[in-house]
């Protein structure tokens, strides 16, 4: 059929309300039909943000925009058929950053004349309205349950969390187990509340932090008048609200620090910036520290924050970062520190430079007596398959370099990044 939101338009749209007419639209044109969709939270338009049900013969064009723009997406199929003569939407099947429930969640939120539900699944208002009328009966409930929309959007969301949260949970227990550290908190909820209070507060939207040119790539800090880097004011605001995790996450550092130095041997802390370079420095740094293999593990690569938080989790990157730098700082005597650097590493505004590398020179300043110590610097060995802007690491051995700044060139003659 011809749907009314083509991609063509949809990407030169700037308001909600025109994006949601043609939208509904297609919805209910889409009455006893099977469609094709692409489903986004929080797609940035006009300065709001907006949940989005696209039927669509093209759904990877929709997708690949939508992720571009910071929206978290997922796409499938679905029916859309009358249910007690209302139109429904039949969530078939989801994949990418939403699940079927929580699409199916969306639906009378983005149009309160509709409903959602997951095909062959639960209808999720009908199955809690009848849950809280048995409650009634029962004479432990005495007020009467309205099913509103946004109500059980969110208790969907509560879900998602839910879900999330074991994988935090079991990402946590690996790292205790792998760092053999007793008496460790194995039920870390205080510390996943801390986080996701920390997120929600913060307030780190990406149509309000200033971006480079790139709208993907933002702005961390500004150069100030004596030459030092000056956080960037949304930045600085939301590090602060995530205090209550990074101290969670400085304790458990300084425990793998004690358990990794007991017998005495220097091993390496490293840092990286670039494409490849956590891969490298994961693989190479032959038991020492890396961000990523330590606390960093409890959340890198496992899960989307937007899709409960509604935020960027670049804020929680960059205070994590920056508690990492002042650990390394601090323990300068116990380790050799190593430097990996991959396509990208010359970008001004990237974390080491802004965040890591800052903290680790002032923290060191602080100890005037203490001699700054040497950081080997390696460049990683990356390639770029045929017809693809992006570099992926071949996994051979690292490169060093004399100093930093070879490295920097090497990546520039090498990669042209």
């Amino acid at each position: 059929m011809a749907y009314a939101l083509k991609y063509g338009l949809f990407e030169k749209m700037s308001t909600p309300a025109d994006v949601l007419k043609l939208m509904k639209q297609d919805m209910k044109n889409c009455v006893g039909k099977s469609v094709k969709f692409v489903a986004a939270k929080n797609y940035q338009i006009g300065g709001k943000a907006m949940n989005l049900f696209i039927a669509t013969d093209t759904p990877n064009d929709f997708e690949n925009f939508l992720k571009k723009k910071g929206a978290t997406v997922a796409t499938g199929e679905a029916k859309i058929a009358l249910d007690d003569g209302k139109a429904t939407v039949f969530v078939k099947s989801a994949k990418g950053s939403l699940n079927s429930s929580v699409i199916a969640s969306m639906i009378p939120v983005i149009d309160n004349s509709m409903k959602g539900t997951v095909d062959g699944g639960p209808n999720v208002p009908d199955m809690v309205k009848r849950s809280h009328d048995q409650a009634r009966k029962e004479g432990k409930l005495d007020w009467e349950f309205k099913p509103e929309p946004q109500m059980i959007h969110q208790l969907a969301m509560v879900g998602l969390e839910t879900a999330e949260y074991q994988k935090f949970a079991a990402a946590f227990k690996n790292f205790v187990d792998d760092y053999k550290l007793k008496n460790a908190t194995t039920v870390p909820i205080k510390i996943w509340s801390d986080l996701i209070q920390g997120l929600a507060k913060s307030g780190y939207v990406k149509s309000a932090i200033p971006n480079t040119g790139d709208p993907d790539k933002f702005i961390l800090a500004f150069k100030g008048s004596d030459g030092k880097p000056v956080r960037e004011k949304l930045l600085a605001s939301a590090m602060q609200s995530l205090n209550k995790f990074v101290g969670h996450a400085s304790t458990y550092l300084d425990k793998v620090i004690t358990e990794l130095t007991k017998g005495g041997s220097k091993l390496t802390w490293a840092f990286w910036s670039g494409t490849g370079a956590q891969a490298a420095a994961k693989a190479e740094a032959n038991g020492g520290i890396v961000l990523e293999g330590t606390v960093g593990s409890w959340f890198d690569k496992v899960w989307q924050f937007g899709a409960f938080t509604g935020v960027e989790d670049l804020a929680l990157w960059a205070s994590v970062s920056e508690m990492y730098a002042i650990k390394a700082a601090e323990s300068y005597a116990q380790f050799k520190f190593v430097g990996y650097l991959g396509p990208g590493s010359t970008r001004d505004q990237s974390v080491f430079n802004k965040i890591e590398q800052p903290t680790f020179v002032q923290v060191l300043n602080v100890k005037k007596t203490v001699p700054a110590p040497t950081i080997d610097w390696f460049v990683v060995d990356c390639e770029q398959p045929s017809g693809s802007t992006q570099w992926n690491w071949t996994k051979k051995p690292s490169t060093k370099s004399a100093s930093r700044a070879e490295a920097l060139n090497e990546i520039v003659r090498r990669y042209k990044a």
